[in-house]
């Protein structure tokens, strides 16, 4: 079984890369989870001895509890306990981030979470 930051394209939507070209729209089925939405991830990858990884791991921490409830996330505040009661509007959609479609992401692991939590009702 795959960890919440795999993906398989089985158990989860195609992830979403968010984009400013001109004409781009984002595809049906879709939600927004990037940091400026309730589901924004509060760790930054940006930063001496940061990356993706971490930052994506720091939040899956957070979510199985970690820390405070609430964090700073850009110009908001995310709350876990708003984010795990709100799961399940994101299961069997595509989630859409800025972060490379080649590389790890927080919707990964967001994805992974609610349609593991869809397939158990």
């Amino acid at each position: 079984m795959p960890t919440t930051t795999e993906r398989t394209t089985t158990d989860v939507p195609p992830r979403v890369q968010l984009s400013r070209r001109a004409g781009w729209h984002m595809p049906p089925n879709t939600i927004k989870v990037d940091r400026t939405t309730k589901f924004g991830n509060p760790f930054d990858h940006r930063g001496p001895g940061r990356n993706r990884a971490i930052a994506i791991a720091e939040y899956e921490a957070w979510l199985n509890g970690e820390g405070p409830d609430e964090m700073p996330a850009g110009h908001h505040t995310v709350s876990r306990s708003w984010v795990l009661d709100h799961l399940d509007e994101l299961a069997g959609h595509r989630l859409a981030c800025w972060c490379p479609l080649d590389g790890p992401c927080h919707a990964d692991v967001l994805a992974a979470r609610a349609n593991a939590l869809a397939h158990r009702r």
